[in-house]
């Protein structure tokens, strides 16, 4: 269980920190408005506001301001009037700012005209008090703000005038702070079209519209888009600017961000030490900065599974967080949750338990004892008690954990569902079965969006954290699995396989969900331990009962783990190499299901709040998601029409069952193998017209080490063959090791009667294998003596051999006949 957040909380973090503190500053800076300031005073107001030290330049711009009413030099007054009121604005007196700039509106469109750009600027100030407050009253007074400010630029500047682009990003900002993304976008846009050509003088300006249109996509989950965004952003800023200063460190710092939630760490890795080298030039000594920028690097290295370097930099980390600062003590506690959890993974539970007892009394020192934030920190000690053998201290860890949540979150939580888990695999690890399988329950309704009776399938969109569900529904079957290890009693295995079939087909539903790389690589991992769990159970059964539905089930299993391996990595770039289809059609799909995915999650969000009353925001995601869909599923129509090979791979989630199989080996006269290689466990099975063979292998590691011997053998070039010995010591290494193999995985299962065409589906390490290399006999006493290849007994002398990724595309691929296109797989080597 992964207690910390991610880095993509952490760039949260920083992006809505540029976003609120710079987001409201003029697009076009002063090349639409070149005001000549020659008061002293007035000019020290507008450098302290420069300085972001808006408390005394308010108070300097009050002292100006009624100078200059003195003198009737109206539109000075004005001026020192908006700027005092942003002021106001910033250092939230809000009600302040709106009754300052309704008076002076009135004052200067008497004195100046109602359609003075002054007027426009102080509409704007108002619209941001009203964009702050994210109420549905609010939200419509900032729109109409800022259109009013709209059109007064408009008729100030004409049409087409830069200034135009700073009205329009507004109007974006109003919709992106109700998340409301998608009607965010079209704003953004519109403001780039009214900027001069990228130039220096208007680079702040282009920079800053495309790195909130990166935020924008990258909160969406549509990373592409979002790296296309903040790649220009740096551009401009970079290479058109010139500049090097910390705008370039944020931008590069999304960069890094959007590469990690694409699963290119070692990319990810390059960016933020690049990162981080300029940090060092530009960015001001001890800014926490470079706390951020290190803990992404060991967000990397987590992922990775370098948990040393992660935690090495997790530790430097805590330099930039004073553990007497109250404002210091969430970046404290986090970072030392991350160490901990590091050094969770490396075994070191002592190390371990005192980083998170430091971060217990962080909390101590600064939280109430019922604080939500105590959740991790507790659920951290627990994990830490459990891997130590304190059992019952883990316990109670977890048991007051879950307490602090069920009074701040409620039992129908997520957050909930995650300690349920931790305290049903617990009682799992003591052979307290009963109460597991009671916890786990009790965990799999947590994770329900409504609480009640379910009908013991809800539907996906029912389930508040899917990946989590389906850990619960696989610990469920290894809880009914470990019954019949005790009873032998058959009905926990069935129970088990109940579990196993309903984590398998909300897998699907997650797949379709996710866009990024680390989270399809998990739920790729999730659905191999499924269908490992399954195999194991249901060759108990078959083994017990012998009933033929059982090899059937066991089929259906082999198949959807390879599809959820093709899914998660190279099932898009296969659909459209394989179907032909327009890139602007993808690109649209791809759009429509990040913006389903993220309007959903809002949803789901809102429902999961404990605060009451309607939040007005709901209506709009509401709106946006039955937009999408309804685009989606007219877009899916289409595709499914005229783009069918596409559409079948990557949305029939219906693999290839075992008679589909024996019907089409029966007609080719062929002969089909098919592997299962998981973590503990591994299958092979033999597909033929009249029967079918299905067997355990045991002893993995010794096949691993074999399989090792053979390829290095293969791969020893002559260059390194230094004396006959050698030769021939290689020479039988590779005639043992390749009788071995065959002895191990082939001859068990196939039919050695058959003489058609060997078609051969490895899985994990077998991929690699060239099967057709291994000896089907040993080599007679002749060859053996003399070391000639060439008269050795390889498989492919006695059989066609054909390699195929799964069944299910092997059918496919049969049922269109043969095309223009062609995709293969087959093993590689090195040497």
């Amino acid at each position: 269980m992964r207690m910390t957040p991610p880095l993509a909380l952490w760039a949260t973090f920083f992006i809505l920190l540029g976003f609120t503190t710079y987001q409201f500053e003029d697009t076009t800076g002063r090349s639409g408005e070149a005001e000549v300031l020659t008061d002293s005073l007035f000019q020290k107001a507008l450098q302290l506001k420069t300085d972001q030290k808006f408390n005394s330049a308010a108070g300097l711009f009050q002292t100006v301001s009624q100078e200059y009413k003195k003198q009737q030099n109206w539109e000075q007054y004005i001026t020192s009037q908006r700027h005092l009121a942003y002021c106001l604005w910033v250092t939230h007196r809000g009600d302040q700012a709106l009754r300052l700039c309704n008076r002076t509106i009135e004052e200067g469109a008497r004195r100046l005209g109602p359609e003075d750009i002054q007027i426009a600027k102080l509409y704007t100030v108002m619209g941001n008090v009203h964009a702050d407050r994210r109420t549905k009253q609010d939200f419509d007074k900032c729109v109409a703000y800022y259109e009013k400010a709209l059109e007064i630029t408009r008729k100030y500047y004409g049409d087409g005038h830069p200034a135009l682009a700073d009205a329009y990003e507004r109007l974006g900002i109003a919709r992106y702070l109700i998340d409301d993304f998608t009607g965010a976008i079209p704003f953004y846009e519109k403001a780039l079209t009214f900027l001069e050509p990228p130039a220096a003088e208007n680079a702040t300006a282009y920079s800053k519209i495309y790195n909130n249109l990166g935020l924008i996509y990258f909160g969406m989950g549509h990373f592409p888009k979002a790296m296309d965004n903040f790649k220009k952003a740096k551009h401009i800023v970079q290479e058109i600017q010139g500049q090097q200063d910390m705008r370039v460190v944020k931008f590069l710092i999304n960069i890094g961000q959007v590469q990690i939630q694409m699963g290119d760490f070692a990319e990810a890795l390059i960016t933020l030490e690049e990162t981080l080298a300029l940090e060092a030039k530009v960015g001001e000594p001890g800014s926490k900065m470079k706390a951020y920028i290190l803990g992404g690097i060991g967000d990397c290295y987590f992922a990775k599974e370098d948990f040393q370097k992660a935690a090495g930099h997790f530790q430097q980390c805590l330099a930039y967080w004073d553990p007497d600062n109250r404002d210091d003590a969430n970046g404290l506690i986090l970072e030392l949750l991350r160490i901990g959890e590091c050094h969770l993974e490396l075994q070191e539970t002592n190390r371990a338990y005192s980083y998170f007892q430091q971060a217990y009394a962080t909390l101590d020192a600064y939280y109430d004892a019922d604080n939500f934030n105590w959740v991790d920190v507790l659920v951290g000690l627990g994990l830490a008690c459990e891997q130590k053998g304190g059992l019952r201290l883990a316990e109670q860890y977890f048991q007051r954990a879950l307490s602090i949540a069920h009074q701040k979150v409620g039992a129908n939580h997520p957050d909930a569902g995650k300690i349920q888990m931790e305290l049903a695999r617990l009682y799992f690890k003591e052979d307290k079965l009963t109460k597991a399988l009671e916890k786990a329950k009790e965990g799999e309704a947590a994770f329900l969006l409504s609480a009640g009776p379910s009908s013991g399938f809800p539907a996906a969109e029912q389930i508040s954290n899917l990946p989590g569900y389906i850990a619960l529904l696989e610990l469920t079957g290894r809880i009914g699995a470990r019954q019949y290890e005790f009873s032998k009693d058959t009905a926990g295995l069935h129970r088990a396989m109940n579990a196993y079939h309903k984590g398998m087909a909300y897998s699907d539903s997650l797949k379709i969900r996710l866009q990024s790389g680390p989270a399809l690589q998990k739920a790729q991992r999730q659905v191999y331990s499924l269908a490992e769990q399954a195999l194991d159970c249901l060759y108990l059964l078959w083994q017990i009962t012998g009933e033929e539905h059982l090899v059937h089930d066991a089929f259906f299993f082999f198949e959807k783990s390879k599809s959820a391996r093709l899914r998660s990595s190279a099932r898009e770039w296969l659909a459209r190499q394989y179907a032909g289809i327009p890139g602007e059609l993808v690109e649209r799909e791809l759009v429509l299901k990040t913006e389903l995915a993220y309007y959903q999650n809002l949803r789901k969000n809102q429902q999961l709040s404990p605060s009451s009353g309607v939040d007005f925001r709901a209506d709009v995601w509401q709106e946006r998601f039955f937009e999408a869909k309804k685009e989606l599923d007219q877009l899916l129509k289409q595709l499914e029409a005229h783009y069918p090979a596409y559409y079948n791979l990557k949305y029939d989630l219906k693999v290839a069952s075992l008679a589909e199989t024996q019907r089409f080996v029966q007609l080719e006269g062929a002969e089909l193998i098919t592997y299962f290689w998981g973590e503990k466990s591994a299958y092979a099975m033999d597909v033929t017209p009249g029967r079918v063979r299905w067997i355990k292998m045991d002893g993995l590691d010794s096949i691993e080490n074999e399989l090792a011997l053979f390829h290095h053998a293969i791969g020893q070039g002559q260059g390194q063959w230094q004396t006959d010995e050698s030769l021939l010591s290689n020479y039988h290494s590779f005639c043992q090791s390749g009788r071995s193999l065959y002895n191990r995985l082939v001859q068990p299962v196939i039919d050695e009667q058959s003489q058609g065409r060997l078609i051969l589906t490895p899985d994990g390490p077998l991929g690699r294998l060239s099967f057709q290399a291994l000896l089907v006999a040993d080599p007679d006493r002749e060859a053996g003596t003399q070391m000639d290849y060439r008269k050795l007994p390889y498989l492919i002398r006695e059989r066609p051999v054909q390699y195929e990724y799964a069944a299910g595309l092997l059918l496919q691929k049969y049922r269109r006949g043969t095309g223009k296109g062609y995709i293969g797989f087959s093993p590689t080597y090195s040497g």
